[in-house]
């Protein structure tokens, strides 16, 4: 499996902080510290950090530092970049991929990334659109190259406020992305006592107590 793996160094700290990405998703965080990090450091480690790594192609600097790789991109096999796309298809079309004999050589020499997967799933160009297949995403890839480049937005306008049945519809790459856009209006989420999160909440109220559910969670 694809494994990115980047260093997190800053002057604020003394040490090295290294994050691992399995797959798509943060594996690990390594902390190579000569000290502890404050409750301030950790916690906007914990706020900004990107869970999926889709994101960081995106955001390679964190908090104003540039995130260095530190292991090189493997070259992801051929049925692994099969697998890729079957994934994303049933993610957004709701029905499984059917492989054709020949989608593992057309697509051996395409780069494949989440990013480019979501922008040929949700694109509206009419070379994509409707035809989704590894031919039809191979024949096209230099304009879908192209419009993931410089088209790829965010497709979602969230509410400003936590929506269970919102969150619920969303693929799963699109979570960070809410989380964050709550985390902005200054919410947190409230969790149970096993860590299940039931709400989104204002951390401090104007009378100074912590706000015990969101009148607009729905």
């Amino acid at each position: 499996m694809t494994i990115h793996e980047y260093k997190f160094v800053s002057p604020k700290f003394k040490g090295e902080i290294v994050l691992t990405y399995h797959k798509k998703y943060l594996f690990s965080v390594v902390f190579k510290l000569q000290e502890p990090l404050s409750a301030k450091q950790m916690e906007f480690l914990c706020k900004e950090l990107p869970f999926v790594y889709f994101e960081l192609e995106d955001r390679i600097i964190l908090g104003g530092i540039p995130l260095e790789r530190i292991t090189p991109e493997a070259t992801t096999p051929a049925m692994e970049k099969v697998k890729m796309f079957q994934e994303h298809y049933f993610q957004h079309i709701k029905i499984e991929y059917k492989k054709q004999a020949k989608d593992h050589l057309l697509i051996s020499k395409k780069d494949v990334t989440p990013k480019l997967l979501t922008t040929y799933f949700t694109s509206s160009n009419v070379l994509f659109n409707k035809h989704h297949s590894i031919p039809n995403f191979c024949k096209f890839y230099q304009e879908l190259c192209a419009e993931a480049a410089g088209a790829y937005q965010q497709k979602l306008t969230y509410p400003d406020y936590y929506s269970k049945k919102f969150e619920s519809s969303l693929p799963v790459q699109e979570l960070p992305h809410y989380w964050k856009h709550l985390r902005g209006l200054g919410l947190v989420p409230k969790k149970t006592q096993t860590g299940q999160t039931v709400d989104w909440i204002p951390e401090i109220t104007t009378n100074g107590k912590e706000q015990t559910s969101s009148p607009t969670s729905k």
